[in-house]
C-alpha cells in the first residue's frame, strides 16, 4: 500500500510537469515566468487607431493624451511634382478627418471610446513591439453594424469623454499643423512607389517629443 501511494504521487508530478508542456495548451508561457514587458500595467500602453481608408493613424494613451499622428500621402507617379501633390494630399485627408468629411465625428468618437474600453481589458493581446494596443478602425466599424446601435455595444460616458478629448487635440493639432497652407511641424519619414509603379506615396508625422526638441532647437538659435 505504501509503495502504491508514493507511485500514484510520482504519477501525478509526472503529468502535472507534462501539462506545463503541453502544445496543444494553447498557453505558450504556462508553468514559465512572464518576461518583465508583459507586466507593464495596459494603463500605461499607447492606443494606436488604424484609419486605414482615411490613411491616418492616431497614437494617444488611456487617459487621452495625444502623443503621435502619423498621414499618408499619395499622388500620380508620373507626375514631376509628386512629392509636392503627395504632402498636399496628406494635409487634405488631415483636414477631411478633423472636419467629419471622410469620416462622421460621431463614428470617430465611437471608435475611440471602444478602443479606450477595449484597452481595459487585462487579457487583450495585441500588443507590438513597441508595447501597443493596435486597433483597425475598420473592424471596430464593423463592430457597431452588426451590434445594430444596442445599448449595450454603445460606449460608456467616461470613455466617450476621453474620445472627445482626443477628438479636440487632434483638431487643434490640426489646425497647428496646416496654418501655413501646408503641413508644417511634421516630417517626412518614410515614402516609395507602389508595386504597380503607378503611384508614390509618403508617410509623414508628427510627435509631441519632436516638437517638443525642434522647439528647444528654435528657441536655442534665436
Amino acid at each position: 500500500m505504501k509503495y502504491a501511494i508514493i507511485a500514484a504521487a510520482a504519477t501525478a508530478t509526472i503529468l502535472s510537469g507534462c501539462s506545463s508542456m503541453n502544445p496543444f495548451g494553447g498557453d505558450e508561457t504556462a508553468g514559465l515566468p512572464l518576461p518583465e514587458e508583459a507586466t507593464v500595467p495596459v494603463k500605461d500602453k499607447r492606443i494606436t487607431a488604424d484609419f486605414k481608408d482615411q490613411g491616418l493613424i492616431l497614437h494617444y494613451t488611456m487617459t487621452g493624451k495625444l502623443e503621435k499622428i502619423d498621414i499618408y500621402g499619395t499622388a500620380p507617379a508620373w507626375a514631376g511634382n509628386h512629392v509636392v501633390l503627395a504632402e498636399l494630399d496628406a494635409k487634405e485627408k488631415l483636414l477631411k478627418f478633423v472636419y467629419g468629411e471622410s469620416m462622421d465625428t460621431n463614428t470617430q468618437r465611437q471608435i475611440l471610446a471602444k478602443t479606450l474600453e477595449k484597452a481595459q481589458d487585462n487579457t487583450l493581446n495585441r500588443f507590438d513591439n513597441n508595447n501597443d494596443l493596435i486597433f483597425d478602425a475598420r473592424e471596430l466599424e464593423r463592430e457597431f453594424e452588426r451590434s445594430d446601435n444596442t445599448p449595450a455595444a454603445e460606449p460608456s460616458n467616461s470613455s466617450r469623454r476621453i474620445a472627445h478629448r482626443i477628438e479636440s487635440a487632434v483638431l487643434e493639432k490640426a489646425v497647428t499643423l496646416t496654418s501655413q497652407g501646408r503641413l508644417t511641424g511634421m516630417h517626412k519619414v518614410d515614402d516609395g512607389v507602389s508595386t504597380s509603379g503607378r503611384y508614390y506615396w509618403a508617410k509623414y508625422e508628427w510627435d509631441e517629443r519632436s516638437q517638443a526638441t525642434s522647439m528647444l532647437l528654435r528657441n536655442k538659435m534665436k
